[in-house]
């Protein structure tokens, strides 16, 4: 939530104890003993990396800080620890002084990243990327404002606005400043944290929308909210402010969510329970020739039947973008697989790869873009595309029947790719079904 200029600038007296949430250390204090080192260097730990909110032995929260200007936080909501706290090296500063609405305090409003060390050994970041809504017109990244640290054994480090690495200025990390509308239509795509450590990288989903408050700016609802939420480990807990809607919070059963081929940058996905769209967000180079690129949403059919998908929206990054329904043997990037698919600019694509790491063909490609409603079934070893125009009457696409052998149990599912090397795009899709 921005500081508006008309603000008062006289500000009432926050409560002793928020002023000791907001703490009155700044960075430029000496790190406690023991801390963590900025720009340190030390192997890796023997843990492995896994997924969910803890990474190379690192435990990773994310948390919301605002205390300015009369608007203090509840009890409770104001991250805590914060700056000046034991065993912690704090990578951030408050708005500056000048700031409007601020004045002389120590005022914060942004979002903020915590790591924990659980292992015995050092750990090293190298680089922290923080995608809000970064496939989306008005979202932001934030690409290693902190540079590399190092997570002592025991010790915290938290990553926040206006790190000595870059130019101190308000906003540089103010995660909750988009989109200002409120409830019931928050942004359904999660914030994303990074990591890499070693070389490797590791992305965790902030699926309770954490960083960007609920999907929405509270600052600028009526009544305006305290934007403050309390340290939580990514990916668990529920999501604030956003009542009546539910994002699950990992690819929810009976379904398989992971990228195919390795696509830069990572795939997510999210599904929303009570309205059931999903909204997938893909890289990718293609779902073509002898092998593909895109991020799979699947679950196992184990014999006869269809997947059905109404493909609502398509973000247009290549006319060869695709998007719709899939029956595949197996995850590898050259797996025989029969498909549906829609595009920005090339119509809809029925398309199969007869062998392992064979060559694609195209069966048919009539016109269309999205909305589409599109429909492949399996009877025995024949295969068959239709679309639809409401969902209940289908209409077979001429040329798209064949009959090939791609073995017993088959991948039914969502599949979606850019088409465009290093970048996101995004799908929603409802009326899901397979069987």
């Amino acid at each position: 939530m921005r500081i508006l200029p008309h603000v008062q600038k006289q500000f009432t007296v926050l409560t002793a104890a928020a002023l000791a949430l907001a703490g009155a250390a700044t960075l430029g204090a000496a790190a406690p003993s023991g801390a963590a080192v900025h720009r340190g260097s030390a192997p890796r730990p023997a843990a492995g990396r896994v997924a969910g909110s803890t990474v190379d032995g690192l435990v990773v929260k994310v948390g919301y800080a605002e205390n300015k200007s009369g608007n203090a936080p509840a009890a409770g909501a104001f991250p805590t620890p914060w700056s000046g706290a034991a065993s912690t090296t704090f990578l951030g500063n408050p708005i500056p002084g000048s700031q409007s609405g601020c004045g002389a305090l120590q005022c914060w409003d942004a979002g903020a990243v915590m790591f924990r060390n659980q292992t015995s050994s050092p750990v090293t970041v190298s680089n922290v990327v923080v995608n809000v809504h970064g496939s989306i017109t008005g979202g932001k990244i934030f690409n290693n404002l902190w540079g590399s640290f190092t997570v002592q054994p025991g010790q915290r480090v938290i990553l926040t606005e206006n790190p000595p690495a870059t130019d101190p200025g308000y906003d540089n990390f103010d995660t909750s400043g988009y989109p200002s509308a409120c409830p019931p239509h928050p942004i359904t795509v999660a914030p994303t944290v990074k990591v890499t450590i070693g070389g490797k990288s590791t992305t965790l989903t902030d699926s309770t929308h954490v960083l960007d408050t609920g999907g929405i700016d509270p600052g600028t609802c009526s009544p305006s909210h305290n934007e403050s939420i309390a340290w939580r480990r990514i990916g668990t807990g529920t999501i604030p402010f956003a009542t009546g809607t539910r994002v699950a919070v990992t690819c929810p059963t009976p379904w398989t969510c992971a990228d195919i081929g390795g696509p830069i940058p990572p795939g997510s996905q999210s599904y929303n329970s009570k309205t059931g769209k999903w909204t997938i967000n893909a890289g990718g180079a293609d779902i073509t020739g002898t092998a593909d690129e895109f991020h799979f949403v699947s679950q196992t059919l184990p014999g006869n039947g269809s997947v059905i998908a109404h493909v609502l929206t398509q973000t247009n990054t290549s006319p060869g973008a695709k998007a719709g329904v899939m029956l595949r043997a197996t995850t590898a990037t050259g797996s025989p697989n029969y498909a549906l698919l829609v595009s920005p600019g090339q119509g809809i694509k029925a398309q199969v790869r007869k062998t392992l790491n064979g060559d694609t063909q195209k069966l048919a490609n009539p016109t269309g873009t999205v909305p589409a409603w599109l429909k492949i079934t399996r009877t025995a070893d024949t295969y068959t595309a239709y679309t639809s125009t409401n969902g209940t009457t289908w209409t077979l696409i001429p040329g798209s029947t064949i009959t090939i052998n791609l073995g017993t149990s088959m991948l039914a599912g969502l599949a979606v790719t850019s088409h465009n090397s290093g970048t996101l795009g995004t799908v929603t899709m409802k009326n899901v079904k397979v069987g």
